[in-house]
């Protein structure tokens, strides 16, 4: 079993400034490429690290410390953007983390305004569960993707900023998983019509983009975060595909390639 030798704070940065668990062991089987002169190095991460991320996330042609203090010292510019670019990911990922952790603790006025029908499709208050099922979800996502939902997140909930009244929705995709997102924040909607509009959206999203199923996160008010998904058997309908011409269809798309950092 390979070990990596780190100070508690070193370790403790990386976390802070990687995130999450896929980043942190492809940064430690990035490091075990080192020299082994270097492996026993304590104390003196910052230089890998910024090596690491000037690199989009590689240490190819580092094998030392002074490799990468040489590639830093030589990079400036390179390595300042590479710096600002992740203290941007950290910010829109720490949007998401922020919804994540809300979860834990639920709206004691949630089924207030709301039909019996929409009611029944939360966990009884005594038997939450499934919300752990969304927890999952979000802290399965690797750092670019959490940022770039979060920003998508963040463009749909600052649209509505001065406004007294609107819907607004964004969705946003991950090649290499079967789901759509679904973005959405209201201002003085009623519960009950808010999630009329949502049920219908996600339906046209899941037949629009030919997915698995929707996670849909709802800004509401500015001051309330509601989550769903949609059930693992859900069949698309006649109603679905029309809706989903209707509101996705003329949206305009924009790819944005996160594998690298």
């Amino acid at each position: 079993m390979p070990l990596t030798y780190l100070s508690l704070n070193d370790f403790l940065n990386l976390v802070v400034q990687l995130r999450t668990i896929p980043e942190l062991l492809e940064y430690f089987s990035a490091r075990r490429e080192l020299a082994p002169v270097a492996f026993y190095r304590i104390g003196d991460e910052k230089p890998l690290f910024q090596a690491y991320v000037a690199h989009g996330g590689s240490l190819d042609g580092v094998k030392t410390h002074a490799d990468a203090e040489r590639v830093i010292s030589g990079n400036s510019t390179l390595v300042e953007q590479a710096l600002q670019r992740n203290e941007e990911y950290l910010y829109y990922s720490g949007l998401m983390e922020y919804v994540a952790d809300e979860l834990s603790e639920r709206d004691p006025d949630y089924a207030k305004d709301l039909p019996p029908e929409i009611v029944t499709m939360f966990d009884p208050d005594c038997e939450r569960r499934h919300y752990l099922v969304l927890k999952q979800i979000l802290a399965d996502l690797r750092l670019r993707e959490r940022a770039e939902l979060g920003k998508a997140f963040d463009e749909v909930s600052t649209a509505l900023d001065g406004q007294a009244q609107g819907l607004t929705f964004k969705t946003a995709r991950l090649d290499h998983r079967d789901r759509v997102f679904l973005f959405v924040a209201s201002r003085n909607w009623s519960k009950s019509h808010l999630h009329a509009a949502v049920h219908t959206l996600v339906g046209g999203a899941i037949a629009h983009y030919r997915k698995k199923d929707c996670l849909v996160i709802i800004d509401r008010e500015g001051k309330h975060f509601d989550l769903a998904l949609s059930r693992p058997d859900y069949v698309v309908n006649p109603q679905d595909e029309d809706a989903g011409k209707r509101y996705f269809g003329a949206l305009r798309e924009t790819t944005v390639d996160i594998t690298r950092l």
